[in-house]
């Protein structure tokens, strides 16, 4: 009788708890809905007068200036979206807005708010207006607690074209998770370059899930020092890092210079390497990858032939040409890719794949 009772006061417990959650859960999702309404009625009621910022100076009599304070809150961070996706004068119109409504001496003190929200909008003008009021803030927000501080602290970085903060930027990727770094990456590039010996270090100093993506940054900055560095320790690296290697080799103009790590990898069981490398091949439009490409056609993985083809077509009329001859061998691996691949040229679906 008393186990009962115990058993069924538990029961009751952990039905009022769940009755508690799913309250709470409601409640979030209520105000989510109702902060979007808000400021989709505060945005269709101002909207007019958005937008005459971008055609000329609004006049301080207009009634966008003599708003109720939370209505103010909800207008700065529509003119910050407004300010994010123009350009020319209409992005200077929507800024002298914002100034003159007195938005912008906040800025500053909202890089230190408790709330995200308010340092990524911060963030995102101050980096438009270039001000100097971020930079010195930039090496605390990129350690910031909240991953979407942490982004736009690294995209003003790469906008504002701070290379002194590289090593922060690949220092904060640590922290993120792979989907994240493999977005803000290319971001990396935009920076003006720091010496190449620097990245090296920073390179050999990084984890192995971070290599991989610093990896681009040294072809870019020293293609061919790069390609003596990397391959000769090729072994080395773990198969994500391998993998952005061989795709980086194709900002190395020259054949002659890896034709030993070509054929290294095409004699290679890893067949990602090679469908890889192959498709390299084909960017770098150097004549002498054509054999490499060849032996690609008879590869027994799909993923190889299909990527040769690909490769060979990309050299316009030689290369349909030399998978016409091969189509017309009637039988085989390099038969079927090159028939393949010429249908999708006949058809006009071949451009995306050389593009890609």
């Amino acid at each position: 009788m008393i186990n009962d009772i115990l058993v069924l006061k538990t029961c009751i417990v952990f039905l009022v708890i769940q009755i508690l959650l799913i309250i709470v859960l409601f409640l979030f999702y209520l105000k989510n809905i109702l902060s979007r309404m808000l400021q989709q009625y505060i945005f269709e009621k101002y909207e007019f007068y958005i937008m005459e910022a971008t055609v000329g100076k609004v006049d301080k009599s207009s009634p966008i200036f003599r708003t109720a304070p939370f209505v103010k809150n909800v207008l700065r961070v529509i003119i910050i979206d407004k300010i994010m996706s123009v350009g020319g004068e209409a992005r200077k119109g929507l800024i002298e807005l914002y100034k003159d409504m007195g938005f912008d001496k906040y800025d500053e003190k909202l890089l230190s708010s408790s709330q995200w929200y308010h340092k990524v909008s911060a963030i995102s003008f101050l980096t438009i207006t270039k001000s100097e009021k971020l930079r010195d803030k930039l090496p605390l927000l990129i350690n910031d607690n909240n991953l979407s501080v942490r982004v736009a602290a690294i995209k003003a970085i790469s906008t504002l074209n701070l290379k002194e903060y590289t090593l922060d930027i690949i220092k904060c990727m640590e922290t993120l998770p792979d989907w994240v770094n493999e977005r803000i990456s290319p971001l990396l590039l935009k920076i003006e370059k720091v010496p190449y010996e620097e990245i090296l270090l920073i390179f050999n100093k990084s984890s192995e899930r971070i290599k991989r993506y610093i990896v681009p940054l040294l072809f870019e900055t020293d293609r061919e020092q790069a390609l003596w560095d990397l391959t000769n320790n090729f072994d080395s690296y773990d198969f994500e890092t391998q993998i952005s290697i061989v795709k980086s080799i194709h900002n190395v103009d020259n054949i002659e210079k890896m034709l030993g790590f070509v054929e290294t990898i095409m004699n290679s069981e890893k067949w990602e390497l090679k469908a890889q490398l192959v498709k390299s091949l084909g960017k770098i439009k150097d004549e002498r990858a054509i054999p490499y490409l060849i032996i690609g056609l008879d590869d027994k993985n799909w993923f190889v032939r299909f990527n040769s083809a690909v490769s060979i077509a990309s050299f316009g009329d030689k290369g349909l040409s030399l998978l016409t001859r091969f189509a017309d061998e009637k039988s085989g691996f390099k038969s079927d890719i090159a028939k393949y691949i010429l249908d999708l040229s006949r058809y006009g679906f071949l451009s995306e794949e050389i593009k890609g």
